[in-house]
């Protein structure tokens, strides 16, 4: 989802991935971290511009203080792709967290951005069916229940798939009988 996000908007692509080059090419982390601050201007969507700029940030020794704003930022650009999100954040932020409230303050980011996410709609993201799912999972409130079936009510005697699969473009086939040859 973020990579296809990221290569629609090709020109401002093109422009991020030019600019993270030019960094790689520096030595002086703050220097390197400008340039990688310039690239997620122009596309703040760039997991490879949020990536570098964490690893510049290792290398001129930043504060946990200063890792904290970061997760705000990267919580709120990748809002609407929650598990590459998630993933910065846990793996490559935190561990450079040394406080309680630092670390508290960073699951709020990620939770209000997992929640915003479980909600997303086709003008927050190209997939929002996939976005719902992910942040669910990662809230841990995902239901994997494949259909529903009523006698009575306006679905009565009718197999509805759950949401999680009604636009999922795969052919659902079923038996009463169990028999797959009548499915």
């Amino acid at each position: 989802m973020l990579s296809q996000a990221a290569l629609n908007d090709e020109e401002n692509y093109n422009k991020a991935v030019a600019l993270i080059k030019t960094a790689e090419a520096k030595t002086d982390p703050e220097e390197k971290i400008r340039i990688y601050e310039e690239a997620l201007k122009i596309q703040s969507i760039n997991l490879d511009a949020w990536e570098n700029l964490i690893y510049a940030y290792n290398s001129a020794g930043r504060s946990s203080d200063d890792y904290v704003e970061l997760a705000s930022r990267i919580a709120d650009s990748l809002t609407y792709y929650p598990l590459p999100m998630w993933d910065v954040i846990e793996n490559l932020v935190k561990p450079h967290i040394t406080t309680t409230l630092g670390l508290a303050d960073v699951a709020l980011y990620e939770q209000e951005a997992l929640v915003k996410a479980s909600i997303a709609t086709s003008s927050d993201t190209l997939q929002p069916n996939d976005c719902k799912v992910m942040a669910n999972n990662l809230l841990g409130k995902n239901d994997f229940t494949l259909a529903t079936f009523s006698f009575t009510g306006d679905d009565a005697n009718k197999i509805k798939l759950t949401d999680m699969y009604a636009n999922s473009g795969n052919q659902m086939l079923y038996s009463l009988s169990g028999d797959s040859e009548d499915a």
